[in-house]
C-alpha cells in the first residue's frame, strides 16, 4: 500500500475546549464509533474507532483524557500500560509531551501486538493505539504504523503546559518554575550566603505525595558539591526520615552557566511506616552559586504514578532555572 491509498481523518475532541486533530488511514475504512461527550479527568474516554469493511481482526482507536498534574508523556504510557496489563517491547519518550510504544498482549489464548502512542495538548492527552493478532502484525504493520505515527492536532495550546507554573526566586537573581498543584512553605534563610524554598504535594486526605526544596548557596568560597549533597540528606533526616544504607551518585552534564552537577537517589522511609520512599538530589554548580534541586515520595516500585508526577515536578524546576546575573 502507497501512501496515495491513505486520507486524513479528522475529528475534533472535546475537551474542556474542542480542538481538532487528524491521522491518516487507508481510504477504504470507516469510523465504527464517534463519542461526542467531553472528556473527564482520570477515565480515558473513546473519541473513536476506525475499521477496515468486513474485518475484525485490526482496529485503530483514539482515546482522550483530562490530566490534572504534570506528567511526562512517557511515563504517562508506562503507567496505562501497565493497567491494561501490556508487555511493553520499547518505549520511546519523544519530548515531555509525547511518547510511544511497542507492546503486546495475551487475551483468551491469543496474542496481540500493536502500536500505541500519546500525545498532551495542554491538559488533554490523546492516545491512539492499534492492536492486531501477532500473527498478522507484519502483514498489516504498514498500516498500523501510518495510522499511529500520523497523528497531529491543528493546534498546539501555548503555553503547552497540564497546569499553571508558578515563577519563584532565591536571592532575587535565580529564577525558576514549580507547577502550581504544590503547597509551597515560606521561604527559610537561615544564613546569609543560603536560601531555601519547600514545596509539598497533598492528597485528597491530606497525606504528603511529594516533598521537594530547592536551595541556593553563594559559592563565593570553594563548595563541595558531594559535601553538601550529605548536608541536605541530613536535613530531611532531621524530618523523620530514615535512609536506606546504601546510594547511587552520578555526575551529569549540563548546559552552561553550569560547570559541574552531581546527582544522588537513595531509597528512604518514615519512622512509622516502612513503605519504601525515594530521595533524589540534583547538585548544580555555577560560577556564582550551588543550586540543590532535591526532592522525596514514594519509590518508582511503591506508587509509579505519584513518582511520575514527582519527578516531572523535578524535571521542570531544574530545566527552569535562570540565572539574570549571568545572562
Amino acid at each position: 500500500m502507497t501512501t496515495e491509498d491513505y486520507v486524513a481523518a479528522e475529528l475534533t475532541a472535546i475537551s474542556p475546549a474542542p480542538f481538532a486533530f487528524q491521522l491518516l488511514l487507508p481510504g477504504s475504512w470507516e469510523v465504527k464509533q464517534v463519542n461526542e461527550q467531553p472528556l473527564t479527568v482520570d477515565s480515558p474516554t473513546i473519541i473513536a474507532v476506525f475499521e477496515p469493511p468486513h474485518a475484525t481482526n485490526i482496529s485503530v482507536q483514539v482515546i482522550g483524557i483530562l490530566l490534572n498534574n504534570e506528567i511526562s508523556a512517557a511515563h504517562w504510557l508506562e503507567y496505562y500500560c501497565s493497567l491494561s496489563s501490556w508487555h511493553v517491547d520499547t518505549l520511546q519518550p519523544i519530548d515531555a509531551r509525547r511518547a510511544r510504544a511497542s507492546c503486546f498482549v495475551r487475551a483468551e489464548g491469543h496474542e496481540l501486538r500493536g502500536l500505541v502512542t500519546v500525545t498532551v495538548n495542554g491538559n488533554t492527552l490523546i492516545l491512539i493505539q492499534a492492536f492486531v493478532p501477532s500473527s498478522e502484525f507484519a502483514a498489516l504493520s504498514d498500516v498500523v504504523n501510518m495510522a499511529v505515527r500520523s497523528f497531529r492536532t491543528e493546534q498546539v495550546r501555548q503555553p503547552n503546559v497540564i497546569e499553571d507554573w508558578s515563577n519563584f526566586s532565591l536571592f532575587q537573581d535565580i529564577g525558576f518554575f514549580f507547577p502550581a498543584s504544590w503547597h509551597v512553605n515560606q521561604p527559610q534563610s537561615g544564613l546569609a550566603d543560603r536560601m531555601a524554598i519547600d514545596f509539598a504535594r497533598t492528597g485528597s486526605n491530606g497525606e504528603i505525595l511529594g516533598f521537594a526544596r530547592l536551595k541556593a548557596i553563594s559559592a563565593q568560597q570553594p563548595v563541595d558539591l558531594v559535601q553538601e549533597l550529605g548536608k541536605t540528606r541530613r536535613e530531611f533526616e532531621g524530618s523523620d526520615i530514615i535512609f536506606d544504607a546504601g546510594a547511587t551518585s552520578k555526575a551529569v552534564t549540563l548546559d552552561p552557566p553550569f560547570i559541574e552537577a552531581t546527582e544522588v537517589t537513595v531509597g528512604a522511609r518514615t519512622s512509622e511506616s516502612d513503605d519504601p520512599l525515594e530521595f533524589t538530589a540534583l547538585a548544580m554548580k555555577t560560577p556564582s552559586h550551588v543550586i540543590i534541586s532535591s526532592i522525596l515520595g514514594p519509590s518508582r516500585k511503591t506508587s509509579f504514578y505519584n513518582w511520575a508526577v514527582n519527578m516531572r515536578a523535578h524535571e521542570i524546576a531544574n530545566a527552569s532555572l535562570q540565572f539574570k546575573s549571568q545572562s
